[in-house]
Parts: C-alpha cells; structure tokens; sequence
C-alpha cells in the first residue's frame, strides 16, 4: 500500500527554489519529488527526517 503526503517546506535543490516536498510511502521505504516531480531521494523512513533538516540547511543546493 502506497502513502502520498505533501510537506510544506522551503529548500533549494541544485539551483531550484522548491515549496514542497512529496513523499511517497511505500511500505518502510520514501520516494521524495520536488515540486518539478523529479525524483530527488530514496531513503528509509527513519531516515525522512533527517533528509528535510538537510535540505533546509542547504545540503543539496547546488
């Protein structure tokens, strides 16, 4: 069974200015898109959160 769930939060992504992160659960793992709908993660679940503290430190800016 898939979840999907919009998180709001501001980042840069190699250049890109994006509002949203979409993560699709599947299971214990999370495909994250931004808002272009690429594909910028696959990580564990216990993993999410420390993927969103990254991007919002700057980590995946360019």
């Amino acid at each position: 069974m898939s979840i999907r769930e919009t998180i709001d939060v501001d980042y840069e992504w190699k250049g890109t200015t994006n509002t949203s992160l979409h993560v699709l659960y599947q299971d214990d793992v999370c495909l994250c898109y931004n808002d272009s709908n690429e594909r910028i993660s696959t990580c564990n679940r216990d993993e999410l959160l420390t993927f969103i503290k990254d991007l919002q430190e700057g980590q995946y800016a360019k």
